[in-house]
Order: C-alpha cells, then structure tokens, then sequence
C-alpha cells in the first residue's frame, strides 16, 4: 500500500492539490519547495498556516506536524515580481540619499543658528554664511536630483507598495526643500546684519 498523501493548499482564490510521495521523509522545507513551484511564492516569503497553527520549523516532518491525507494548509505571502523588486530597490537608494541629504541641512541648520546667535565674530560672518549659502544650494541641488530620479519610476497600477513609498518620499523630499529655501532666507538675512 502506498503512503503518499494528497494535501490542499488555497493561496487566495485558487487552490491546488500536492501529492507528497512520502510524507515519513517530506520536511516542511520540502513542502515549501514544492509550494513554491506550483505558486511561485518565494520560500522566505511563504507563511503557511495547517489547524491555525504557522508551520516555522522548516526540518520537521510534515507527518510529525499532522498533516494527513486531504489536509489543508493555507499559504500567506506574496509572488515575487522583479520588476517591483528593482523599484523598491531604486526607491531605497534614494531614501538613503534623502536621508543623507537631511543630515547635512540639519547640520548648516545648526551651524546657522550659531551664527544668528552671535557666537560667531562678527569678520567671520560673511565668510561662514557664504560657505553655509553654497551647502544650503548644494543640498538642494541634490534633492532636485533625486525628484528627478524618482520621476524615472513609473510604477505599473497594480504595484500599491511602490506607488506608496514613492509618493512618500516625494511628500518628504519636497518638505525638505522647502526647508533649504527658508535656511537659504535666514543665511542671506545674517549675513546683511
């Protein structure tokens, strides 16, 4: 007599049937191998779920966790698609730009407000706002770039996840302008005093 075992596994809507040949030797591991083939969900981003219980152990059996002929397992995660991989991708690298960028407005920020406190000699004051003026415009520059680089992606209608995060960044980068524009203001109005 045979041993295999026929389970059900219901990704969303469709459902599929997994004939395991020896379900004594098949890890969850394995399982998820075979998932992946047949749903195209990546492994490391399969959650299944058998009785409400997540099955996390990838070298324990699928018979010591259970699972007998005509089980069902619900499969969580989402299919991998690469073009959205390689947006996700391009829109970290430009928030890690951003967020670089920041720092250094934060920084002329600080220095500026140094400088409108007095605790600069009034001969440095010139020199220092100049040097702050063309940081400020640098930074500046380099987020005009990054809106650039992040009209280059078009996300399809499907990709909620990329439209988000690009919106997002969009919202920041643009706040973040206004904010050198106002430093921008502040550094030509200590420098006149």
């Amino acid at each position: 007599m045979s041993n295999s075992i026929n389970i059900h596994v219901s990704h969303g809507s469709k459902v599929e049937d997994i004939l395991l040949e020896d379900p004594d030797s098949t890890s969850i591991g394995d399982l998820k191998a075979i998932i992946h083939e047949k749903f195209g969900v990546p492994i490391e981003a399969q959650k299944l779920i058998f009785k409400g219980k997540t099955l996390r152990k990838e070298d324990e059996l699928v018979s010591e966790a259970g699972i007998k002929n005509n089980s069902k397992i619900m499969l969580l995660g989402r299919k991998t698609d690469p073009a959205q991989d390689e947006c996700l991708k391009k829109l970290d690298n430009i928030s890690e730009s951003t967020n670089t960028i920041e720092r250094k407005i934060k920084k002329v920020e600080q220095e500026l407000e140094g400088i409108e406190k007095g605790f600069l000699l009034s001969e440095l004051v010139s020199e220092s706002c100049d040097k702050l003026r063309k940081q400020s415009l640098s930074c500046n520059e380099n987020l005009m770039k990054n809106l650039e680089e992040l009209d280059t992606i078009v996300p399809s209608a499907t990709e909620t996840l990329v439209r988000g995060k690009r919106r997002t960044l969009v919202v920041h980068i643009q706040s973040l302008m206004v904010l050198t524009d106002k430093i921008t203001d502040r550094i030509a109005t200590a420098s006149t005093k």
